[in-house]
């Protein structure tokens, strides 16, 4: 049975590659997507959509399938002024809520901007 995966910022550079290659790779794909994104690129995939948003929590918990094997959270606020990073940490805090509260086997998080280990 193949791999699935739910992506949070699949209309952005690193989700729509990411997406790619998890599709070459056989896994099925659910991509969370605003009501206002651009689906162009997304739509050359075969994978399902889902319309919703990373900083409404119902959004989220309705939007990920319940078969979700890894939940790759991409998103994020790519506007560098200083007043969007107190929104930047809900835009990280909210997926990762619902992937603790649902028992996702493995959520996958990329870092902010200048975050060093």
């Amino acid at each position: 049975m193949a791999q699935s995966a739910f992506v949070t910022g699949g209309t952005g550079f690193i989700g729509i590659n990411l997406i790619e290659r998890l599709v070459n790779q056989g896994w099925n794909v659910t991509a969370l997507h605003r009501a206002t994104s651009d689906l162009t690129y997304l739509k050359r995939f075969p994978i399902e959509l889902a319309e919703g948003t990373i900083t409404d929590k119902d959004s989220l918990e309705r939007s990920i399938p319940e078969r979700t094997d890894v939940v790759f959270h991409v998103a994020g606020d790519t506007n560098f002024s200083s007043e969007k990073a107190i929104r930047e940490l809900g835009y990280r805090i909210q997926p990762m809520e619902v992937a603790v509260k649902d028992n996702y086997d493995w959520l996958v998080k990329e870092g902010l901007l200048g975050q060093s280990g």
